[in-house]
């Protein structure tokens, strides 16, 4: 499944698929949180370096996007590592305080 998206593309899928899974969609957000947990390793790849700290900070407090994030957390690269390692340390408060200070 993975060759099938261009590489350009696979972050950006994984992306809509975390914003779809916390709609109020009655069959697109089971479809969507089913997704997030079988990505084969190249989209969980991009996608969970594909996450920033304000996405984490939308939607990093659902436990089945961290969920994603520490079952894809092998593929994280070294720029994306710390922030990473705070969504799964930190609580979320915590990480919104650091990340988003602005929102805290």
């Amino acid at each position: 499944m993975t060759r099938t998206f261009p590489k350009s593309l696979r972050g950006k899928l994984v992306l809509a698929l975390t914003a779809q899974s916390t709609s109020n969609s009655f069959d697109g957000t089971p479809a969507a949180k089913a997704a997030l947990r079988k990505l084969p390793d190249g989209l969980a790849a991009a996608g969970v370096n594909a996450i920033t700290a304000r996405i984490l900070r939308w939607y990093g407090d659902k436990q089945w996007v961290r969920d994603f994030v520490k079952s894809s957390r092998q593929h994280v690269s070294a720029e994306s590592s710390e922030r990473i390692d705070d969504c799964l340390a930190l609580s979320y408060g915590k990480f919104v305080e650091k990340y988003a200070p602005d929102y805290a």
